[in-house]
């Protein structure tokens, strides 16, 4: 399956535009574990949202592919840290993901281990997912 977007039968928990996911995003089939942060422990749906879908009118001076897919960290040293440094951050809490195939397409996008995640709509996050203490 092409990551940029050409299997119409894919479909993304967020749509997307063109050629996203990137052909350089690699498409998750073995068991990744990642961490993101989130606003509630545990983890909710909305905790789960795009910067597109949370803020739409909002530029972005990021590709709009990235901004409609969800930050992750693959180190959770590198989430805490985010989350104690960012202003805009401050209050969240780091939850850990298992991702397994079928979870969609990642790409690192940062600086340390940041990535964005691309989510398949069918991939059952929150039963993936937990609060860390």
């Amino acid at each position: 399956m092409a990551a940029s977007g050409f299997n119409e039968t894919v479909r993304y928990r967020e749509e997307l535009p063109p050629g996203c996911p990137p052909k350089a995003a690699e498409e998750i089939v073995g068991e990744r574990i990642c961490y993101r942060l989130v606003q509630n422990a545990p983890p909710r749906d909305e905790d789960f949202r795009s910067q597109r879908a949370l803020q739409p009118n909002r530029d972005f001076n990021i590709s709009e592919c990235q901004v409609r897919g969800l930050s992750v960290f693959m180190q959770s040293a590198d989430a805490e840290r985010a989350a104690t440094q960012n202003r805009n951050l401050r209050g969240t809490k780091v939850a850990k993901l298992t991702l397994e195939q079928g979870a969609g397409y990642i790409q690192q996008t940062g600086s340390r281990s940041h990535h964005t995640w691309w989510p398949y709509q069918a991939f059952d996050i929150l039963a993936n997912c937990e609060a860390m203490e």
